[in-house]
């Protein structure tokens, strides 16, 4: 989500029971049906895709930004906190396909968070609407908007990363400022206070790409370092410690020089120079794709030895696209968000089926970005079309589908 984003499992399980596996090679799916499509003369043309909690956006070839799925806090920015559908308990509204942002304003780039929305406009100002219980959403309130509402302090953005109730964004002169729940340390600035407007990360790095997770936050410098900071209990920053938490960037253990990464929940994963796949962190549900459960307090190499692009990071699991626009994932199954076209796997996880290793996505699409979620995937073909699978209670996978799941990759619909 990713941002990633995550939806919290309430108890985190840090022992896996009984998750192995004697090969740890990219392992090639089972026959699947076909991969459903939709009508190619009512889709969008997407150049990015992003998937949040329970919801997912993502921008237009003509720089429109399109959402669906959970609409109950605003995060779809189209007016309301009712949508065409109505979904979960009722009280609030969906959409089971694209429903336009208000407001009029162009993006370059979104990121869809827990309950909130965050993007980057084409003039660099930064935009945010959805939930704002912690001031996530950066306008100085604590106030819920269902559209834009334009980010405090004129800053000028890149990019933006939205996480479960913060955020973080990356500047055109590479620094780098979050705002939002500060409880762990996630904003970076040496304190545990919350932010209702962007606050610059502390030190002195020049930064060239963040991303946020649930509770911790992690981020490039130009000489492609990793350094993470906020909540650390299970070794999601990478610094070797498990120490709970901490307020200001550490850098990674091992020396390695990252061209990419994203933190998912309670974990981390980063590509390298070299196209290798690293992840640190949380292994209860096989998310660090090491062919293991336990937890690593440094990078551990992804198995199989696949080259790799992007990696993204969700709850729980873990998606990458290869050098060749192949896609794999690894970890929790549970909703089918491995894309494998089932909910089981090769191994089983404290919290249901799972894969301790890289799985291919099946379908055979090239896929030119990935983006893992709560439950669920959504990702660009090389043809600019936005597909998505895993869970799809409130609609998420824009499918049209609501209180199911999609075992494999269907095309996202056409707006309503």
């Amino acid at each position: 989500m990713s941002r990633a984003m995550a939806i919290t499992v309430a108890v985190l399980v840090t022992v896996a029971l009984g998750c192995s596996n004697e090969d740890d090679s990219p392992t090639e799916p089972a026959p699947a049906p076909a991969v459903a499509t939709a009508d190619p003369a009512a889709t969008l043309a997407f150049r990015q895709v992003s998937a949040g909690g329970s919801h997912s956006c993502g921008v237009t070839s003509d720089d429109k930004a399109y959402c669906w799925g959970d609409g109950g806090q605003g995060e779809l920015g189209n007016g309301t906190q009712y949508g065409p559908e109505i979904c979960g308990d009722g009280d609030y509204g969906c959409s089971s396909r694209p429903v336009q942002v208000l407001g009029g304003v162009r993006f370059q780039n979104v990121s869809a968070g827990s309950y909130f929305t965050c993007g980057v406009a084409t003039d660099s100002q930064a935009w945010c609407w959805g939930a704002n219980f912690n001031g996530e959403l950066g306008d100085g309130t604590k106030t819920r908007q269902v559209k834009p509402a334009a980010v405090k302090g004129g800053h000028v953005f890149r990019q933006v990363s939205a996480g479960d109730y913060h955020t973080c964004g990356l500047t055109t002169d590479n620094r780098i400022y979050c705002w939002g729940y500060n409880g762990n340390g996630e904003l970076g600035d040496g304190t545990r206070t919350a932010r209702l407007a962007p606050k610059l990360v502390a030190g002195d790095h020049a930064w060239r790409l963040v991303s946020a997770g649930s509770e911790h936050t992690c981020a490039l410098t130009t000489d492609n370092q990793a350094y993470c900071w906020g909540l650390n209990a299970e070794g999601q920053l990478g610094d070797g410690t498990t120490e709970e938490r901490r307020l200001v960037p550490v850098q990674v253990a091992g020396g390695r020089t990252f061209r990419q990464l994203s933190a998912g929940a309670y974990h981390t994963c980063a590509v390298t120079v070299g196209s290798q796949g690293f992840c640190w962190g949380m292994g209860a549900q096989g998310q660090l794709g090491n062919g293991g459960t336990a937890r690593a307090r440094s990078p551990k190499a992804v198995a199989g030895g696949l080259a790799l692009e992007r990696i993204s990071g969700g709850s729980f699991f873990t998606c990458a696209e290869t050098t060749g626009s192949k896609t794999y994932c690894w970890g929790l199954n549970s909703e089918g968000q491995l894309g494998i076209g089932t909910l089981s796997g090769p191994d089983t996880c404290s919290l249901g089926p799972c894969s301790t290793h890289p799985l291919a996505v099946t379908g055979g699409l090239s896929f030119a970005q990935v983006d893992a979620g709560g439950r669920h995937v959504c990702a660009r073909t090389v043809a600019n079309l936005a597909y998505c699978w895993g869970d799809s209670f409130y609609g998420q996978t824009g499918t049209g589908a609501i209180y199911s799941d999609e075992q494999a990759p269907r095309e996202v619909l056409g707006p309503i």
